[in-house]
């Protein structure tokens, strides 16, 4: 998946712990 793809998918969770998760991800 893209990375603009990826935060539409976290922006939709609302949730902290997957926005934590999603910057780790893309921070690898």
């Amino acid at each position: 998946m893209s990375k603009a793809h990826m935060n539409v998918l976290f922006i939709c969770t609302g949730n902290s712990a997957r926005s934590i998760i999603a910057e780790s991800l893309l921070n690898q």
